[in-house]
């Protein structure tokens, strides 16, 4: 996360995104996690990684797509 922004935004970025580590995923990280093992997609400007923490904790398979190009950076599977 910290190199992608590093990439996209400069250095300055690191110090807003350092507020962001040491939190847990809460009801709405662990909802939109439910929702995309449903099948659903979710878009979203956030800048942490809840979501997706929520999303293996629960083992939930999702791909992660990021930038102008929509490169995507991460694939996890989990097989219960």
């Amino acid at each position: 996360m910290y190199q992608i922004a590093v990439d996209e935004l400069g250095s300055e970025a690191l110090y807003s995104l350092e507020m962001l580590e040491g939190h847990e995923p809460n009801y709405y990280h662990y909802f939109l996690a439910e929702a995309v093992r449903r099948g659903n997609c979710v878009f979203t400007t956030n800048p942490d990684n809840l979501i997706e923490e929520a999303c293996r904790r629960q083992r939930v398979e999702f791909k992660l797509y990021y930038g102008r190009n929509n490169d995507e950076i991460s694939e996890s599977t989990f097989n219960i």
